[in-house]
């Protein structure tokens, strides 16, 4: 490899032993510059950045999305559900693939060129134990999974539509699907002829049932419950009984409650604090109420607050570009351009930051005003994306179809941008190379005779050079 990379060769170069070993000298800092050259040019070539915003999008359409714009093949299994809000910024898409799993706990698998995508990961060891590691799926679907992975019959009634994550590392089959039914004790797991049957048996749900302990008492129209483990259904079928009330449950539930301990509540407060602990709503007709399953995600709408932020030195239209991307924010604003405001929703740990965000931008500009900059040469989008951070209030708005943006900037800040623009908007000045190994000064420093230091330009930015229209090439061998 050292053989190779090290032939070098600028155009208009004389090879000599000579030069060879003034080369040898500068090894290390020319084979920075070529790689840094080489992966410059194959990215360009090769290499496609992903941006992209989601909020509260189907996480099954945001997958396809990023399939179809990155051109690759996603498989996805029927675990896949549920929204997400989500961005992708300036990604690879192997990168922005596996970082949108890690946010919505998926897995991924690359088989060949296609990537496969499921809430369950099973690995399965020499010996037949299992690690499986399952997020919010089903019963049913988890079954299925580990079926077709262990390769064993499971034969199975209709199971529980309850969610659920499961854990475990080299365990039996048997084990894992104990685990599974371990909440559920109208389950029977038998096993025969090397496979496993999962039977319901609603006889011992009722004498689990009636084994729950469950206490309601009431004074003055207000009611109070106590049960360390009671069915839903017993739940409710005492609390209606109590109530004198009539009822009827749409879905067939069993769900198991826990450690359940209101005190003094009045009867429709204390049923919706036991329908939003199962996903359920209810409506009364007629006297009767009418119990109905519902997403979780429109229970916890009611818990999250709604704050209106009217700013008073910045433009609400502004406020998109400034959020820094590690608060994640796309998802818990809107922007009302005609009253300048903000619209934040979310729960206190999701507003709080964001609050404190726009508090501290909404501030007199103190001296900074806004100003246009036009380039003749180049592309405004690539002045824009090369201009340096440290030079930069806020990010420039592009004004379309024009060579110009617009920025905040002061007096000393302006200076700067235009001397920075003179030094690039030149049309012999034309190529960028961003340099990722070593700094602008170093490759000046060791310069080949043969590369003219004044077809070279620097910048402010140590990490940015332009070359004037490839003059000088570099040649890999």
């Amino acid at each position: 490899m050292r053989k190779h990379i090290s032939r070098i060769l600028f155009s208009g170069t004389e090879k000599s032993s000579d030069i060879k070993r003034h080369y040898e000298k500068k090894y290390i800092a020319v084979l920075l510059l070529a790689g840094t050259l080489a992966l410059l040019f194959a990215q360009t070539a090769t290499e496609e950045k992903i941006s992209l915003d989601f909020r509260n999008q189907k996480i099954s359409d945001i997958l396809l999305a990023l399939a179809e714009i990155s051109n690759k093949s996603i498989i996805m299994d029927e675990t896949i559900s549920g929204n997400a809000t989500f961005r992708f910024a300036d990604s690879d898409f192997d990168s922005a693939l596996m970082r949108f799993a890690e946010y919505c706990n998926l897995f991924v698998i690359k088989k060949d060129s296609d990537y496969h995508v499921s809430r369950i990961s099973i690995q399965l060891t020499v010996d037949g134990l299992i690690s499986i590691d399952a997020e919010e799926v089903i019963p049913e679907l988890i079954v299925k999974k580990l079926s077709q992975n262990a390769k064993k019959t499971i034969l199975y009634d209709s199971l529980p539509s309850e969610k659920m994550i499961i854990r475990t590392q080299d365990a039996t089959l048997e084990e894992v699907l104990r685990l599974i039914l371990i909440k559920y004790p109208e389950y029977n797991l038998v096993s025969q002829s090397g496979g496993f049957y999962i039977k319901r048996d609603p006889a011992q749900l009722n004498e689990s049932r009636a084994a729950g302990d469950v206490r309601i008492d009431t004074a003055d129209d207000f009611y109070s419950v106590s049960s360390r483990r009671v069915a839903f259904n017993t739940l409710i079928d005492t609390l209606f009984k109590k109530a004198n009330k009539e009822y009827l449950i749409l879905n067939r539930s069993t769900a198991i409650l826990e450690n359940i301990y209101y005190e003094n509540k009045t009867f429709e407060s204390l049923l919706r604090l036991l329908l939003d602990s199962v996903n359920y709503d209810y409506k009364v007709e007629n006297g009767v109420y009418y119990i109905f399953e519902i997403q979780r995600r429109d229970i916890v709408k009611k818990l999250k607050e709604n704050v209106t932020v009217r700013l008073t030195h910045i433009s609400a239209a502004e406020v998109q570009n400034m959020l820094p991307s590690e608060l994640n924010a796309s998802g818990f604003i809107k922007i009302d351009r005609n009253s300048n405001s903000v619209f934040v929703t979310g729960s206190e740990e999701e507003i709080n930051p964001i609050l404190a965000f726009l508090q501290s931008i909404d501030i007199p500009l103190e001296g900074r005003y806004y100003k246009m900059f036009t380039v003749n040469n180049i592309g405004i989008a690539d002045a824009v994306s090369i201009l340096p951070k440290s030079l930069l209030f806020f990010d420039p708005v592009i004004i379309p179809k024009t060579a110009s943006f617009v920025t905040q900037v002061d007096s000393s800040s302006e200076e700067q941008i235009a001397a920075y623009l003179s030094m690039i908007d030149k049309k012999n000045l034309s190529y960028p190379i961003r340099l990722r190994y070593i700094k602008s000064e170093e490759l000046l420093k060791y310069l080949p005779p043969s590369a003219v230091r004044e077809n070279l330009a620097v910048t402010g930015d140590t990490s940015l050079v332009f070359l004037p229209e490839l003059k000088t090439r570099i040649i890999i061998f």
